[in-house]
């Protein structure tokens, strides 16, 4: 039996209020009262609009539904509170569940606390706890419930940047020189500088001509993964496991101006939100080349599960980005004139443009920040007019 979570949505009203008012449900409740209908349709509008909020339904075997886990953030602690569908309880499905929902208070929230509340009488919730690690601190101030707390392991977020040797417009771009380095060196040592990260990793390609891509990688003391070319979204799963990460931004290593602190907004703007998905594309608004994508791994493991279309494979993220059951957020630019940008490398042109860049620079690319390339080219408007046929509108 494989437990999955996915986030609740209307669809799953009725079902959720039979759950709710079935009798062994109500008699835990904190009111031990059952739900009016129309008053569980506006409770439950309120809790998928809810950033602080987070109501999961627990799947088996590929789509069965039979619980579900809710989160409620109040600054560094999450409440943890579950339900069982009635016709699946005394199975010993609740340790699981709860493991599940302390993981996910762990990825979305960052949660350095999690409590639960139980009646003292419900002693089959209290084993279940018991069994997942919780403490329990004795009753709560109401002296209706036992208080039982957890302390997870701090969350750990991964820089992951794919980068291969292999593309068909610039074969081997990533190792081209810029400023005396390479492309990869650039981005590398970049993404050491985004705070609220744990490590970078290189996930590049399982053939020779990715070697020198291990090379660079490794003298910068990078953890690197190899994996399959065309599925970068299980090279980028793989990546994860291998550091253990819970949260993941993703980078791809032909953007050598890689905002860090744009990058820390993206992670900070999901964490926030109490979103699954989080990036600043959505619409586009920035230079083309400060694109980030941040997500829990809970969500990675989601789509590399479900997402199997080749565009699913090859991009990584667009299962995410258009399942309806992800909570998303974007961070903008807030004006309207940095989309006529490129600061990426996919041709001759972007490579001759940022090498212009680096060289007007007056300091080194890999210290540069959005602020002071957008002055430098406020000075020298002609420096992107050299790739600027590439503009995607």
């Amino acid at each position: 039996m494989i437990l999955d979570l996915r986030r609740a949505g209307q669809p799953d009203s009725e079902m959720l209020l039979v759950w709710r008012n079935d009798p062994a449900t109500v008699a835990n409740s904190l009111s031990r009262k059952a739900v009016d209908p129309d008053e569980h349709k506006a409770w439950l509008e309120r809790v998928l609009d809810d950033a602080d909020t987070t109501l999961l339904i627990v799947e088996i075997d590929a789509g069965l539904p039979i619980g579900t886990v809710r989160l409620d953030r109040q600054g560094d602690t999450v409440e943890l509170s579950l339900t069982i569908d009635p016709g699946r309880r005394g199975l010993g499905l609740g340790g699981p569940v709860i493991e599940f929902g302390v993981e996910c208070a762990r990825q979305v929230y960052g949660a350095r606390t999690v409590v639960a509340k139980v009646r003292p009488d419900n002693q089959a919730s209290l084993r279940s706890f018991a069994r997942a690690g919780f403490a329990n601190e004795g009753a709560d101030p109401s002296g209706a419930f036992e208080l039982l707390t957890f302390s997870p392991s701090p969350p750990r977020t991964a820089v992951i940047i794919q980068a291969r040797s292999g593309s068909s417009r610039l074969p081997k771009k990533v190792l081209e020189d810029l400023g005396g380095q390479s492309v990869l060196e650039t981005v590398l040592k970049r993404c050491a500088r985004i705070p609220g990260t744990d490590v970078v990793v290189c996930a590049t390609v399982a053939t020779e001509s990715c070697d020198p891509i291990v090379e660079i990688a490794q003298g910068l003391d990078v953890p690197v993964f190899r994996g399959s070319e065309r599925d970068v979204l299980d090279r980028y799963m793989r990546a994860a496991r291998m550091v253990n990460a819970s949260n993941v931004l993703r980078v791809t290593s032909d953007c050598p101006l890689i905002d860090p602190d744009l990058c820390g907004g993206v992670l900070a703007a999901r964490r926030e939100k109490g979103a699954d998905y989080a990036t600043n594309n959505m619409p586009p608004s920035w230079p083309h080349g400060l694109d980030t994508e941040a997500f829990t791994r809970m969500a990675l493991d989601r789509a590399d599960r479900l997402g199997r279309t080749p565009d699913a494979r090859e991009h990584v993220s667009p299962y995410i980005r258009n399942a309806p059951e992800f909570r998303r957020a974007n961070v903008p630019a807030g004006r309207d004139d940095l989309r006529r940008y490129r600061w990426t490398l996919d041709f001759p042109e972007d490579l001759l443009f940022l090498r212009a860049v680096s060289g007007a620079l007056s300091m080194p690319m890999e210290e540069a920040t959005t602020d002071d390339v957008l002055a430098l080219l406020a000075e020298q408007p002609r420096l992107a007019q050299i790739n600027e046929s590439h503009l995607i509108d």
